[in-house]
């Protein structure tokens, strides 16, 4: 049976819905797999210093645009 998708606004069959799902959901995991993989090195490589500096400010390399 064809009936509009919720997802993707298009018309077809259900097998295709559950299919197009599960590849949306590979995708998403792969992606979120790679962002924290990432995120990761980035934590082993620069590490962050909970003290920047005995004056209590932060140096200008400290700053992060939000």
């Amino acid at each position: 049976m064809t009936k509009l998708c919720n997802a993707c606004l298009a018309q077809h069959d259900e097998e295709i819905h559950a299919a197009t799902n599960r590849v949306h959901e590979w995708f998403r995991a792969q992606v979120t797999k790679h962002l924290q993989e990432v995120a990761d090195e980035a934590r082993i490589e620069h590490p962050i210093d909970p003290m920047p500096n005995q004056g209590g400010e932060l140096r200008a390399t400290q700053l992060t645009a939000a």
